[in-house]
């Protein structure tokens, strides 16, 4: 028989499953707790009927719980025209950008992680969130940066053929996306208007 594993410290981590914590045995000096991240939320529909607002409300309750900082960047409180240019396409001569662009921007640029909340209308992305996420990408504001993705529907699969555009789409645009997908099916029962479990 080999020998026990030598006695460690054990290291709470973040993980990507908004804010849940996983438990890592780790071995020599103690190891500092992980500092709060600044997260942006992208919520992505601005349908009317809309039950984005439930996942959305939800994730940003789970993210603060775990001690992280949120942002909600809700396209239908920032709206964004069809795109015709997108952010890092602005030449100096045409500067300044549109404000509501440089609004989202900021949140974008100190976030330090994103979750992208997204329904699935079709079988795939809403046009609102294509539209967001198109303004700013490929650019240093989302490049190299993680993204979780949370998908929802009426239906009980929760939105998972969205997700698999939705994973294609981040890729291309700099993001490097989580492994696990949090699905939400039949959103309207599981979640109250505010996000609150029911």
């Amino acid at each position: 028989m080999g020998r026990p594993p030598p006695a460690g410290r054990r290291l709470r981590a973040v993980s990507a499953g908004l804010g849940a914590t996983t438990t890592l045995q780790t071995t020599g000096a103690p190891v500092a707790p992980p500092a709060p991240l600044q997260v942006a939320i992208l919520l992505g529909t601005t349908r009317e009927g809309r039950q984005g607002q439930r996942a959305a409300l939800f994730c940003q309750r789970q993210l603060q719980r775990a001690g992280h900082r949120v942002t909600l960047v809700d396209p239908l409180a920032t709206p964004l025209p069809m795109l015709e240019k997108a952010y890092q396409h602005y030449k100096e001569d045409e500067l300044p950008r549109p404000a509501v662009m440089e609004e989202i921007a900021a949140a974008l640029q100190s976030a330090d992680a994103l979750v992208c909340v997204s329904a699935e209308y079709n079988h795939t992305i809403p046009p609102a969130l294509t539209n967001l996420l198109g303004h700013f990408g490929p650019s240093f504001l989302l490049n190299g940066k993680p993204a979780g993705l949370v998908t929802y529907s009426a239906a009980w699969h929760g939105g998972r053929f969205a997700a698999a555009h939705l994973r294609g789409l981040c890729g291309e645009l700099g993001l490097i996306t989580t492994p696990n997908i949090h699905s939400i099916g039949a959103v309207y029962e599981q979640l109250d208007p505010d996000g609150n479990e029911t």
